[in-house]
């Protein structure tokens, strides 16, 4: 597929590579740190370096307009996607509004299936319920819950209209895997747990403020 801008394509999935070789390797590199000042320190770096690919991302947005597949590819556009999950919230409320306003000028070509994770996210960092289901977390003991939905009854309704598969249970893996697949499991009401002061300090704490 020839596309309009095949540079900031490359580069895009350059960033994303690298985005994901450093993602499966923190929870390996923290596991052989000692202390939880070790672990703080190298957690923010990770988050540093995150922060300043979506800041070189977003710069690449501004040269092309809009991330569809037409201007970097379909790859290009799964990658902005990452890039911006894991980034800091005004990079994910401004990329949301991007993708909103293409969905309402009925604009498909482009990844779709970003919105629901990214609204989640952003839901869950302004201390609301997330919409889509997007997001599971574990406890102490390494367990996983769902964090809570609203409406849960109608929530795969809602994915559907992405063209995404119902709520599962994910799979539990070693650490150090890049994510938890999809189990076999529907995920009912009850896999739903309110997160913790911890817990909730723990997922949002890089992302609420830019570090860079």
């Amino acid at each position: 597929m020839l596309v309009s801008f095949p540079k900031y394509q490359k580069i895009l999935v350059a960033m994303d590579q690298a985005d994901q070789i450093e993602i499966r390797g923190h929870y390996k590199t923290l596991s052989k740190l000692k202390s939880d000042k070790e672990k703080a320190e190298y957690s923010k770096q990770l988050a540093q370096r995150c922060h300043s690919r979506a800041k070189e991302m977003m710069h690449i947005i501004s040269q092309i307009g809009q991330p569809t597949f037409e201007n970097i590819g379909i790859d290009g556009a799964k990658a902005v996607s990452v890039l911006t999950l894991h980034s800091f919230k005004n990079i994910m409320k401004q990329m949301l509004g991007i993708y909103n306003a293409m969905l309402l000028n009925e604009n498909t070509d482009f990844y779709m299936r970003a919105i629901p994770p990214l609204t989640d996210k952003l839901m869950i960092l302004e201390e609301k319920l997330q919409y889509y289901g997007t997001n599971w977390n574990t406890t102490n003991n390494g367990e996983f819950y769902l964090i809570p939905i609203k409406d849960f009854s109608n929530v795969n309704q809602r994915r559907a209209q992405f063209g995404m598969e119902p709520v599962k249970k994910p799979v539990v893996l070693s650490i150090g895997q890049n994510k938890h697949p999809l189990g076999t499991g529907d995920a009912t009401e009850t896999d739903q747990k309110p997160m913790t002061d911890e817990e909730y300090l723990e997922f949002t704490q890089f992302y609420k403020e830019a570090m860079i």
